[in-house]
Formats: C-alpha cells, structure tokens, sequence
C-alpha cells in the first residue's frame, strides 16, 4: 500500500507533514507533525493509518446497533406497569398495526419498511412523520383515530429522550389534522323512535330490545362504550336501597369511571323505567349537569313547567361527549 505524504510551509512551526489517505469513499488529511525525518514521517503515517480504520470501525459497529423505534417496546410497556395501567388493547393494537408496521405487513408477517418499526431513532424526521399522516388519511383514518395514534406515538419517543437513548424528540412539532368534536346527544323524540321502532323477526325484535337497555343506561348512568358493553351479571349488587351497579377498577387511569351506580334494574327494563308524563324516557342522571340545570331554570322563568330535578344523588363522571349517550 502506497502511503501519500504532503509537506508544506508554515510561517512559525516550520515544515508540515500531512497524510493524504483514502478508505472506504473517504478522504482523510490529518496532520503527522513538523519537521519530521522521512522516518518518523513514515511511522506517524502508519500509525494515522490504523487509528483511523479503528476509528472508522467502531461507528460502523455502532451504527448497525443504533437503536430502533420498536427497541422502545420493552421501555414502553415497562413503565406502563409501573404507572400501573390496566388497559393495553388499544396501545397494542396501534403499536402492532399502525406504528411500527401497517396492517397489511402486520397480518403477512413481513417487514415493513414505510412505517417506524425498522427506523433508527436518530434518522428520523418531521417529514417522516407528515408522511405517516398523509398515509392514514389516505386508507381512511378519521381525525381523532391519527391523534390518538399520534399521542402513542409521542409518548414513545419522548420516553426515549427521558431515559437518553434519543437526543430530542423530532416529530414532535408535526402538523395534525384537526379533529371534528361531537356538539350534540340524541333528542327525546330520536330516542323514542329508536325505542318504539318494530321489527317483524323475533329475534330481531329481541337484539332492538337490548339496544334498547344499552341506550338506557348510557344516557342515564354516563359510562363509555366499552364499559357498558363489557357490563356483567355479577355486577349487579342488591342493596338496602335496592339494586346497584358495581364496577370493577377503570382500565385507564386518565378516563375513570364510577364504582357504583343505583337502581341498574329500572334502567335496564325494555320499557325504559318511569316515563315522562308525554311518554318519553326519562334522562334522570342528565338532567342534573349544570347544563340541563340552567335550562330548567330558564323555562322556570318562562312560565313553564319543567320535571323538577331527580333527588337521587348523579352518578355522572364523564363528560357527555366523551361517553356512549354522545353516539346516539
């Protein structure tokens, strides 16, 4: 191997020595020293030489272990268990399907290089994630579905930055779409409808009856979609007082639900409980927001007559748009 040295002038340290060396598509030019016999010229060369493969070496080995985004996984579901979260279905599933591959690769079990599942940490960029946004939106994906995805997303790198495999998070700063917000709940005569609606298959006619106890409770006791569905016999406590509601422990700690609620059995009858004196189904737990207060108040100061407030103590939690009555 031919070793290329350079000298040249310089005014107080007298004559430089420089290798001009060649590896790997790189052009490295470090200084050996001055006024150097051609001897230790020769040695220092070499010595540059091999300092600098080594060098080399080690950022090639770093750079095939560069971390990951799917090397946070273990991180992620780590400090999940230590905040004590219950519920992962959701976190997985967008982690599994969306995130680190999409759910095409995800069912075949193939590699997908268009997501962030193989990316290092260190290349990405804000762009890789406007990708990613304009991707979803193109298969479909509402609004509030990208930013719940995004908010997972998130929280995985910034649980990188925190625990110092990653120097800042840079998706961070990326534009969403804007979410529509539910403004409205199903009037009165729209759930009369839905409850006096007849189907002439019999089993048809039972399944529009346990919509029917669905919608009741949702509307009356404020739970979310998937609580009331996942609603059990076994919860059903009878009490001095008559008939509660218990719930077990909420799966998020962020949206809570009570732990009990009274008089389940009036609200799941087919008929809707005690109606109104038109005949409509009573919004019990409802008509005690602040809200619906007002309102009552208002009509008060009208002349007319509105149902006086129910005196059972609410058992809402949940803000209305943010429960099952909000899809009616």
């Amino acid at each position: 191997m031919e070793i290329i040295i350079t000298t040249r002038r310089t005014k107080r340290q007298g004559r430089a020595f420089d290798l001009d060396y060649r590896w790997r598509g790189r052009r490295y030019r470090p200084l050996l020293g001055f006024d150097l016999t051609p001897p230790e010229a020769q040695q220092r060369a070499i010595d540059m030489i091999q300092k600098i493969q080594a060098t080399a070496l080690q950022h090639a080995q770093a750079a095939q272990k560069a971390p990951t985004v799917r090397d946070l996984i273990p991180l992620f579901w780590k400090i999940f268990d230590v905040k004590k979260r219950i519920d992962r279905t959701r976190p997985r599933g967008i982690l599994e399907n969306h995130l680190l591959s999409c759910h095409q690769c995800a069912q075949l079990g193939a590699p997908c290089l268009h997501r962030f599942g193989h990316r290092d940490l260190a290349s990405l960029k804000p762009e890789d994630g406007l990708h990613y946004i304009e991707a979803r939106m193109e298969e479909g994906a509402s609004a509030g579905t990208i930013r719940r995805e995004w908010q997972v997303l998130t929280r995985l790198l910034n649980l990188g930055v925190k625990y110092e495999k990653l120097d800042r998070n840079p998706l961070q700063h990326v534009d969403l779409p804007p979410a529509e917000k539910r403004t409205r709940v199903a009037e009165a005569d729209e759930l009369e409808a839905l409850r006096t609606i007849k189907e002439k298959d019999p089993s048809k006619q039972e399944c529009r009856h346990e919509l029917w106890r669905i919608i009741q409770v949702a509307l009356n006791v404020g739970l979310r979609e998937g609580k009331i569905l996942a609603i059990e016999r076994s919860w059903i406590k009878k009490r001095a007082d008559g008939h509660w509601l218990c719930l077990p422990p909420a799966a998020s700690r962020i949206r809570q639900s009570q732990r009990s609620a009274p008089e389940p059995d009036r609200l799941a009858r087919p008929d809707g409980g005690r109606p109104l004196d038109d005949g409509r189904p009573r919004l019990s737990v409802l008509d005690q927001r602040p809200s619906v207060q007002r309102l009552l108040a208002r009509n008060s100061s009208t002349g007319r007559n509105p149902e006086p407030p129910v005196s059972r103590p609410s058992a809402y939690v949940h803000h209305p748009l943010a429960t099952a009555g909000c899809r009616l």
